[in-house]
């Protein structure tokens, strides 16, 4: 039985300025996959260096969401040491 990735799962790690238009926009890094088996079944891989107690929320719960995976605004690597993530994400 194969598996087909469906989707990224993303979480939304912070926001920026955009310097285009002002606009505060999100900024979001690639944490796993929405996995959908040959019977329909589906699943979600998350990579092992994902930590939700470090995504930003005023709540108990975080979102996690899911986008197409040929979308290639989202950061696709852990932050680097420092926590810092490439504000330069164009959307």
């Amino acid at each position: 039985m194969a598996a087909t990735k469906v989707h990224d799962v993303v979480a939304k790690i912070g926001e920026y300025e955009d310097r285009n238009t002002g606009k505060k926009k999100g900024r979001y890094l690639n944490v796993g996959a929405l996995m959908k088996n040959d019977d329909g079944s589906v699943f979600i891989i998350l990579n092992r260096w994902f930590n939700p107690g470090g995504v930003p929320s005023d709540r108990d719960t975080i979102i996690l969401n899911c986008f197409d995976p040929n979308r290639e605004q989202v950061q696709q690597q852990a932050p680097d040491a420092g926590g810092g993530v490439n504000d330069e994400i164009p959307f």
